[in-house]
């Protein structure tokens, strides 16, 4: 089910860091990542609009939330092809399609920014948070776009700005109060925020050989289950705090005094059975001409 393949070295530190702890991290949180964002996963889909017997393309698509959602839109005559740079998330993607008994869906572990696609080979790609870890979005785009038929569809889903979404915004600010600020990114530099500018994302698109580019700003929530301390320390062991925390050298002791920063700044987001977090997106739509 799963085509096995070397990535080269476009993106090799985003290869390096979601196939060494981060990738298991964000395999073994699977379940608790796909319930907070089941409504935005919902908002793609409709977005997507996928139909029946069409080919799909689910780039980063981690542990398989989105490529198993596609395969019974797409049917049992369409297929879904999940492609990502990390084996752990593939390998948790894998288990859950054999359990699904799923037929038409298959994984390949490459970079889609250099990966040889079939040209033509797709009615539609998706992605939920996948497509902002490229080194250069416009050759990624670019030689994605060769995998699409002409008239074939793109939609994918990207954080808007990190004062517009606490559930990143809090805890890097908990982590950088206790440690420090660590050294600055670039703008537009790879990461989630990385398409945030709709300006810059609609050029690049546009450049990449697709038209009707258009870029949705829409709110949801987030919610995750469980106590305070529960939410903060699920917040505090992946996303920006631990990105904080591992180049600022934190030691156990920071950790834990950041994760109680963290519940303290979640109870303006308590609700019964855990928490609800508003959260800002960008849905990302075109079209290869």
């Amino acid at each position: 089910m799963t085509d096995a393949q070397n990535p080269d070295t476009a993106n090799a530190d985003q290869v390096e860091y979601w196939n060494t702890g981060p990738g298991a991290k964000w395999a073994a949180h699977q379940e608790t990542l796909d319930a907070m964002m089941a409504s935005i996963l919902e908002r793609l889909l409709t977005h997507a609009a996928p139909k029946m017997g069409e080919c799909v393309l689910d780039i980063g698509c981690g542990a398989g939330a989105t490529t198993l959602a596609l395969a019974p839109r797409v049917g049992t005559g369409g297929q879904v092809l999940g492609i990502d740079i990390a084996r752990p998330l593939l390998d948790k993607a894998e288990a859950r399609t054999a359990e699904a008994g799923l037929g038409n869906v298959r994984y390949l572990v490459a970079d889609a920014q250099s990966h040889n696609f079939e040209a033509g080979a797709f009615d539609l790609m998706t992605s939920r948070f996948g497509v902002m870890f490229f080194a250069d979005p416009l050759v990624a785009f670019s030689n994605i776009a060769t995998a699409l038929r002409p008239g074939g569809r793109m939609a994918f889903v990207s954080w808007a700005s990190l004062q517009a979404n606490p559930w990143f915004q809090m805890p890097r600010a908990a982590a950088i109060a206790r440690l420090g600020p660590p050294e600055a990114a670039p703008a537009n530099a790879p990461g989630p925020m990385a398409f945030q500018d709709t300006a810059y994302v609609s050029d690049f698109l546009s450049k990449a050989g697709l038209s009707d580019v258009s870029a949705q700003v829409e709110e949801l929530r987030l919610s995750v289950s469980g106590s305070l301390d529960e939410v903060a320390d699920f917040a505090s062991s992946l996303g920006p705090a631990t990105r904080v925390i591992n180049e600022m050298g934190g030691t156990p002791e920071d950790v834990a005094a950041i994760t109680r920063d963290i519940a303290k700044g979640l109870e303006d987001y308590k609700v019964d059975g855990g928490v609800s977090v508003p959260a800002t997106l960008i849905f990302y739509s075109a079209v290869r001409r």
